[in-house]
C-alpha cells in the first residue's frame, strides 16, 4: 500500500470507504434540504 495524495492510503477498500462516506454526507445534506423545503412549504 503506497500512500497517495496527501499521504492517504489508495487501496481499493480505502477508496471504497471514502466514496461511501462522501455519498452519505452528500445524501444527508440533500435529505435535510428536501425535508426543510417540505416543512417550509
Amino acid at each position: 500500500t503506497t500512500p497517495g495524495l496527501g499521504g492517504l492510503p489508495t487501496t481499493g477498500a480505502a477508496i471504497t470507504s471514502y466514496v461511501l462516506i462522501a455519498f452519505l454526507l452528500v445524501g444527508g445534506g440533500v435529505l435535510l434540504v428536501v425535508l426543510g423545503r417540505r416543512r417550509a412549504a
